[in-house]
């Protein structure tokens, strides 16, 4: 864990929080998928995809800018490697204006999109359970920390915000795919083509 969380609220059961810093912003985190937990087999993967919204804690409040740098996955029961999505390539930035501002990612490996994901280890056991906390790092600035070319706007550094978030490893190995229909037809029209060729080279045989 890279920073210490500074003020925390968190609503356990629906893997849902509302973090006020310093009475200075509000954010909201929803991560999904929040019941059955993220789920993936040994050697393989587990995901969440989230929302992240700011909003003004109080009306007229100044605008401010939360620049998120990264997230980390905390557990005492882990299943895997955490590696991050969320501002793994660039850095997110939400405004407090009078609508709030929101990041929302579905969790896509290949992409990759989303929070973030579990490269589960292969020895673990079907049925494994890892229970955690999703932790979202930022910055708080006074303007746009990309255009302003004001020295001092910086707020403050080291907040964040955090989430519950689980993982359920399934059976020992993944199922095989099932083909779909098209290449189903396929596999079919080529063993209709074997039995036909078999079947003319034994009669010109006889």
């Amino acid at each position: 864990m890279r920073r210490t969380p500074k003020l925390l609220h968190l609503a356990a059961l629906a893997c849902l929080a509302t973090v006020s810093a310093q009475g200075a912003m509000i954010v909201d985190i929803g991560v999904f998928p929040v019941s059955p937990a993220a789920t993936g087999y040994p050697g393989g993967t587990a995901g969440w995809g989230g929302t992240i919204t700011y909003t003004p804690d109080y009306p007229g409040q100044p605008t401010q800018y939360a620049l998120f740098t990264g997230v980390d996955f905390d557990t005492i029961t882990p299943v895997g490697t955490f590696t991050p999505f969320f501002a793994s390539t660039q850095f997110v930035m939400l405004v407090n204006d009078l609508a709030g501002t929101t990041w929302s990612e579905t969790y896509d490996s290949s992409i990759p999109t989303g929070i973030g994901q579990i490269e589960i280890f292969p020895d673990v056991p079907a049925g494994a359970f890892s229970a955690g906390t999703l932790i979202f790092y930022y910055d708080l600035y006074s303007a746009n920390p990309f255009t302003s070319t004001d020295p001092d706007i910086l707020i403050g550094t080291g907040y964040s915000a955090s989430a519950f978030a689980y993982v359920q490893v399934l059976g020992n190995t993944e199922p095989d795919p099932v083909p779909e229909p098209a290449s189903a037809a396929l596999v079919g029209l080529g063993l209709a083509g074997v039995v036909a060729i078999r079947h003319r080279f034994g009669r010109k045989s006889r």
